[in-house]
């Protein structure tokens, strides 16, 4: 399921490629314009420290939840148009790695609780500006990723959710042409996947419908560093015709 939504989002972007590149017909073609694949890799984190928080079992047993981190890397693909100073573009990546916090907890009981992203892809358009070899640029779109949350009690009671989540995906970042065919690029991303609610075994009650508990969407920031590999570089601007 993964692969076939990745597949239909990657067909939806070559459609808006294939635009980008009609409708540019009367802009010189430079330094920034033309397909590119490249390899990612970073840090990611949550902005809370309460994912699967559970306050309902009194003293001792009382869990403040998780926060997950960790690192990430990938490869992504893209092209770029540029028209004057504006670089107008569609990138996607596909990402794997362990975004991830477990713990172990209670004194009457145990209990084990885990959230964790594995692999994650994003489909979004790129726009920005030039400063010759350097362009600074904004971003925004479509995420996907697998999630898990889970909540396992000794005393039997399991709760426990994976899935393919979507959601969205924005940020900017800055990229550097260090030679015609070769850049760097530092990122972030803001990704917001919804939240992935924990279903109890045999009964399949959400675990946030308990009160006292906590379930948060599971939405990540992201550093990155990348290498961009482009393809059609720094091409002469068509010559005027004659007169």
């Amino acid at each position: 399921m993964f692969v076939l939504r990745s597949s239909v989002s990657v067909a939806v972007l070559a459609a808006v490629v294939s635009g980008l590149v009609g409708s540019s017909a009367m802009a010189d073609d430079n330094r920034w314009t033309g397909a590119y694949i490249g390899i990612n890799g970073g840090y990611g984190w949550t902005s809370y420290k309460d994912q699967l928080a559970d306050l309902t079992n009194g003293a001792g047993n009382l869990f403040n939840g998780l926060s997950p981190k960790g690192f990430i890397g990938g490869g992504q693909i893209g092209l770029n148009q540029q028209l004057g100073r504006v670089v107008v573009g569609v990138e996607a990546d596909l990402s794997g790695g362990r975004i991830s916090d477990s713990a172990t907890w209670g004194t009457t009981f145990t209990a084990n609780s885990n959230s964790r992203l594995e692999r994650l892809s994003t489909y979004r358009l790129r726009a920005g500006y030039t400063f010759d070899n350097v362009l600074v640029y904004g971003t925004a779109g479509f995420a996907m990723g697998n999630v898990t949350n889970t909540i396992v009690f000794t005393t039997g009671a399991a709760y426990g959710a994976k899935d393919v989540s979507s959601g969205t995906a924005f940020g900017g970042g800055f990229e550097y042409k260090f030679a015609p065919q070769w850049s760097l690029k530092t990122e972030y991303l803001r990704v917001n996947l919804g939240k992935t609610d924990p279903l109890a075994s045999g009964t399949g009650r959400t675990y946030s419908s308990f009160i006292g508990t906590t379930v948060r969407n599971d939405e990540y920031n992201i550093v990155r560093l990348g290498l961009n590999y482009s393809f059609n570089f720094d091409r002469p601007a068509a010559a005027a015709p004659m007169k």
